[in-house]
């Protein structure tokens, strides 16, 4: 990680919002932003960019104290 940080010093930043963000409960009351984004052509050519974003029906809920260190999907420096 020190070696991609140095390449990438503008991620440091970035992990540091992350980090500092509250995290949701669970999939159920967490919104998704992808980091992928796609091209749909219809059958006349046209193009539409699309990125999906996925926003939850349930209340955002934070992760209990005791659960976040069970969380093996973190970033860490």
């Amino acid at each position: 990680m020190p070696a991609f940080l140095r390449k990438y010093p503008g991620s440091a930043r970035a992990f540091g919002l992350i980090k500092g963000a509250p995290k949701s409960s669970g999939f159920e009351n967490g919104t998704y932003q992808s980091l992928n984004a796609f091209l749909f052509v219809n059958a006349s050519g046209a193009v539409t960019k699309v990125r999906w974003a996925m926003a939850p029906l349930q209340p955002f809920e934070p992760v209990k104290p005791a659960a976040a260190g069970a969380n093996n999907n973190s970033i860490s420096d």
